[in-house]
């Protein structure tokens, strides 16, 4: 079960701790900067809550269940991932820039 929206909005500005972070960052990059390893988590949360905003919880639950399915047994990677928002947003979304939508979130 998923938090209430109200409190993710504390995500719309999220506090990277460096220029150079980003939610997707490899393993040698977080060996280097331990100290910001928490923005995979806190970043990556307020990017999920800031989706789940954006399609509606039940339709942003719907698309990970989806997601989940379609992966049972497998490997989920970054590609795979933002593909299938990709795909969710351009048929429920069709205004919203998902090139924009990854950058802003630093993801790939």
């Amino acid at each position: 079960m998923f938090l209430p929206l109200k409190p993710w909005r504390a995500c719309d500005s999220y506090p990277w701790p460096s220029p150079t972070a980003r939610i997707t960052g490899d393993m040698a990059y977080w060996s280097d900067h331990t100290k910001e390893y928490g923005t995979i988590y806190g970043g990556g949360g307020c990017m999920l809550a800031d989706l789940a905003r954006r399609f509606g919880l039940s339709r942003f639950e719907a698309i990970l269940a989806g997601y989940a399915h379609d992966r049972w047994f497998g490997v989920a990677r970054r590609e795979d991932f933002t593909a299938a928002i990709d795909r969710a947003a351009a048929e429920q979304l069709p205004g919203l820039d998902m090139a924009a939508f990854w950058e802003r979130w630093r993801v790939g």
